[in-house]
C-alpha cells in the first residue's frame, strides 16, 4: 500500500490544496491528513491514524520534508524508525526515495547534518553558560536551603521530626530533602573511606 501524509500547520495562509495536487500526481492508496496541527506536535491524529495501519512493505509519501517533522533531527530519527521497520519513506519536492540508493545516500546526509546541528547547539550552550558563569551569573536551580538552614532540617530530625514534617517546616518538596540527606550520606561515606 501506498499512504499520502499531508500537513498544514496553524497558519491561516496555508492550505491542502498543493499538497493534494502533487500527492494525487505521484498517485497514493490512501490520504491522511493533518489540518491546522504543528509539525513540532506528535500528536497528529492523521499521522497517529495512518501509523496505526502502515505495514513493512508499505510507503509514505509526502509533498515535503516539512510536513513530515519539524527538526531536522526529530525527522531523521523518525524516517529512520520507518526503514528499520521495513516501510518506504518518499519526499517528492527533495527526491527522496528511501527504496533507491540515492535515498539512502540523502538521509545519511541527512543524519550527519542533524548530528552537526546537535554539537553546535551543545557548544553554544556551554559557551553560553560560561560567559554567564564568568559575568557572575548563578546557573542551574536555586538551592532550596542553604547550610545553616539544612543544619536546622538535620536538628529537626533528629528531635525525631519526620522528614515529611521538617519538609513542609521549610517548604519544600519531601524528595528534595531525602535528595540532601542522601548526598549528606554518601558524603560521609566518601570521607570514612578516604585515608587522613
Amino acid at each position: 500500500m501506498r499512504y499520502a501524509y499531508a500537513r498544514v500547520s496553524t497558519r491561516r495562509d496555508q492550505t491542502l490544496n498543493l499538497q493534494h495536487h502533487a500527492l494525487a500526481e505521484a498517485g497514493y492508496d490512501k490520504l491522511f491528513e493533518d489540518d491546522g496541527v504543528s509539525g513540532a506536535s506528535m500528536d497528529r491524529p492523521g499521522y497517529i491514524a495512518m501509523r496505526k495501519v502502515v505495514k513493512p512493505g508499505d510507503t509514505i509519501v509526502v509533498w515535503r520534508l516539512d510536513r513530515f517533522g519539524r527538526s531536522l533531527r526529530d525527522l531523521v530519527d523518525h524516517i529512520y524508525a520507518l526503514r528499520d521497520q521495513g516501510i518506504n519513506f518518499v519526499s517528492l519536492t527533495e527526491n527522496i526515495d528511501l527504496g533507491s540508493a540515492a535515498g539512502e545516500l540523502v538521509l545519511g546526509v541527512l543524519a550527519t547534518v542533524a548530528s552537526f546541528e546537535r554539537s553546535l547547539l551543545v557548544e553554544r550552550t556551554r559557551a553560553g553558560m560560561e560567559a554567564a558563569r564568568a559575568r557572575g551569573s548563578l546557573i542551574g536551580r536555586p538551592q532550596a536551603l542553604n547550610g545553616e538552614q539544612f543544619e536546622e532540617a538535620l536538628f529537626l530530625i533528629e528531635q525525631g521530626l519526620s522528614v515529611p514534617e521538617t519538609a513542609q517546616h521549610f517548604g519544600i518538596g519531601q524528595s528534595t530533602l531525602y535528595r540532601y540527606l542522601k548526598e549528606l550520606r554518601l558524603m560521609n561515606e566518601h570521607c570514612m573511606l578516604t585515608p587522613a
